[in-house]
C-alpha cells in the first residue's frame, strides 16, 4: 500500500484526504473547473510515461481508470453533476469520454 500511495501522492500529486485500513483517498480538490483541468493533467501525465488511461463519463462522475505500479486498480474521478438527484438512472450510466 505504501507504493501504492506514493504513486498517486508523490508521481499523481493527489494530496490525501482520508485513510482506511486498505484504502486511501486522494483529492482533485471541491472546485469542478480546477478538478477537470487536474483530471485532464493527470492523464496526460499518466499517459506520458506509457500508462494505459481509460476515461468514462458516467454523467454523474467523470473517471480515469488505471492500474498502478503494483496493478492495482485505480479510478481518479470528479463530481460532475447532481443530475442524478433529480434523475437517479443515470447513475447507471457510461460511456468513453475524450478528455
Amino acid at each position: 500500500m505504501k507504493r501504492a500511495n506514493g504513486f498517486c501522492e508523490g508521481f499523481l500529486e493527489l494530496p490525501i484526504c482520508a485513510r482506511m485500513d486498505t484504502m486511501t483517498f486522494f483529492s482533485f480538490g471541491s472546485h469542478y473547473d480546477f478538478a477537470i483541468a487536474e483530471l485532464r493533467a493527470a492523464k496526460s501525465k499518466l499517459e506520458g510515461v506509457g500508462i494505459e488511461v481509460n476515461a468514462i463519463d458516467h454523467k454523474v462522475t467523470k473517471s480515469l481508470y488505471l492500474s498502478d505500479p503494483n496493478g492495482n486498480g485505480v479510478e481518479l474521478h470528479i463530481d460532475a453533476s447532481d443530475c442524478w438527484k433529480l434523475e437517479p438512472e443515470r447513475v447507471a450510466y457510461a460511456e468513453r469520454m475524450d478528455i
